[in-house]
């Protein structure tokens, strides 16, 4: 962002996307750094989507749950197994709810279907001492 979003606001157009996945959500014992490492990333790209929001240029935050990709088995990533398959989302629904989100200046998205929205948006609203026991469930080997 800091090398082409100066470019974008100067042109009153452009849009950045994040990926900060929904592990930035929640606090995730076991796992704390990547969670860490991803409210990070969502967070700073909410703010800087309303900085600039006048300008014509968005900044959105892309937060998927598990992708069925390469990327758990390499980075082993067990907990993605204890999730049901229906939580799952393609890498091409992320990207196409990704780009639907871009169009229409949303600031985070979620990609997937109402039901995996819910179940892995539920860490934005909920208290973190029950995140916490919660996360700490699924993210124990």
């Amino acid at each position: 962002m800091a090398r082409y979003l100066p470019g974008m606001v100067a042109r009153r157009c452009g849009a950045v996307i994040n990926l900060p996945s929904s592990s930035g959500f929640v606090p995730s014992p076991y796992n704390a750094s990547y969670a860490a490492a991803k409210a990070h990333t969502l967070l700073l790209s909410e703010a800087v989507h309303e900085e600039v929001a006048r300008s014509g240029v968005t900044v959105t935050a892309v937060c998927p749950g598990p992708v069925p990709t390469e990327f758990g088995a390499v980075n082993d990533a067990p907990f993605a197994r204890r999730v049901p398959r229906v939580l799952h989302v393609s890498a091409e629904r992320v990207v196409a709810d990704s780009l639907r989100a871009v169009e229409q200046g949303k600031r985070t998205v979620v990609p997937g279907s109402p039901l995996v929205k819910a179940f892995f948006g539920f860490g934005r609203f909920t208290p973190s001492p029950i995140a916490l026991r919660i996360t700490k469930r699924v993210m124990a080997r």
